[in-house]
Order: structure tokens, then C-alpha cells, then sequence
């Protein structure tokens, strides 16, 4: 996930009202998952149709410049922190903070948990099939499943050895790795009760900094 992508989840649709002629103070206003900042004057808060919605600072101005507003009460660098401080509960802002750092960390936390992965499951599943792919491995792109050779063998593994390779693929391709976690005959977390610890800390901590593939 790319950091704009996250700040767009992270603070929703900012919204700026349009009625009236003129700016009007942004409030919080709650939604069923808090994901969006609202308008709202003396009178209440404005209706969802009298509200135009912009995901960054460049997209309300340029909309406050079509409506005939000079500039934008605050300046672009400030326009997060003016955006989470003013206008969210400071724990809700120590935890978007703390989400951002994580994920922004997380494509090389999940880099190395995919390789501690491919060390276990053995390398020739994985990208060339040799150890030297692994090793000079410097993304998780040379590295990807060999899913015509894992489907052909998937038979003859081990119950473990399919199981901890399905998962790993499934973080790879979803489908696929649901199909071969089938038939696994994995039905839902507790199967990976079989698997030892060093292969439940890599299957936990590729859930934890998974940000798409």
C-alpha cells in the first residue's frame, strides 16, 4: 500500500462546503467508521449533498480557486498536521501516527519475514529455485511462488510443509493459495495448530506488514 493510498484511508474524504459563498470551519463529524472530516456551521451540520469531498490539499485548492477563494486558510505543509491535530482526538491522531510509521516500515518487514519463510520452506519453491536466488534476492519480486512446480508437488509434501507453503503462497495470490490451502483441508486459523513456532512467527509476521504484493 503506498503511503498516499494510506493517508487517504487514514483520514477519509476531507470536506469542505460550498454553500454560502464562503469558508466555512471544518469540524469532525462522526461517521460509522470515523473516516471522514466534515462541515458544519451554526445551524447544524451541512447535508451530504451541499458538501464537496477532496483527498489531498492540491484538490481543495483547486476547487476553492474555482469558487473564487484566493488561497486555502493554511499552508500545504501544514495541511496534515492542521488536519489531524485540530480537528481529531489526540488519541485517535497517536494512532494513525503510530499505523503510518508501522506500514511504512512494513514492505521491508515483510521482505524479511517472506525470505525467513523461503529459508524454511526450502528456496527451490521460490524464484530461480536455488539458494543463490535467495541470497541475492533483493525484493520480494525475485523470490515469487513457483506455482506449476508447488501444485505438481503439493501431493507429496508433508501435511505441514503443504500447509505453511499454501499460506505463504496465499499472501502471493489469494486464489491460489485459497485453492491449495483447500486442499490442505485448512478450514480456518486453528489448523495451523501443527505448524512449529519459527513457521507461526513468519505466517504472523507476514499478516502483520502485508501490504499487498
Amino acid at each position: 500500500m503506498s503511503q498516499q493510498a494510506s493517508f487517504g484511508q487514514s483520514f477519509g474524504k476531507l470536506a469542505l462546503t460550498t454553500y454560502c459563498g464562503k469558508f466555512l470551519p471544518l469540524e469532525v463529524l462522526q461517521s460509522a467508521a470515523g473516516h471522514y472530516i466534515g462541515t458544519r456551521d451554526t445551524e447544524g451540520p451541512v447535508s451530504r449533498e451541499s458538501r464537496e469531498c477532496f483527498r489531498s490539499y492540491a484538490a481543495a485548492q483547486r476547487a476553492l480557486e474555482r469558487g473564487g477563494w484566493s488561497q486555502l486558510a493554511i499552508h500545504r505543509s501544514n495541511w496534515r498536521n492542521h488536519v489531524m491535530n485540530q480537528l481529531l482526538p489526540q488519541e485517535v491522531v497517536d494512532q494513525i501516527m503510530r499505523e503510518e510509521q508501522h506500514f511504512t516500515a512494513a514492505p521491508q518487514a515483510f521482505f524479511e519475514a517472506w525470505k525467513r519463510g523461503v529459508e524454511i520452506a526450502g528456496p527451490q519453491w521460490f524464484g530461480d529455485g536455488t539458494r543463490e536466488g535467495l541470497n541475492q534476492a533483493r525484493s520480494k519480486w525475485d523470490l515469487r511462488p513457483d506455482m506449476l512446480r508447488l501444485n505438481d508437488a503439493l501431493g507429496v509434501l508433508s501435511s505441514g510443509e503443504r500447509m505453511f507453503l499454501s499460506a505463504m503462497v496465499s499472501f502471493y495470490n489469494a486464489r491460489e493459495g485459497g485453492a491449495m490451502l483447500k486442499r490442505c483441508h485448512f478450514h480456518g486459523l486453528s489448523d495451523f495448530d501443527g505448524l512449529d513456532l519459527q513457521r507461526r512467527k513468519v505466517i504472523a509476521d507476514l499478516l502483520v506488514n502485508y501490504s499487498g504484493w
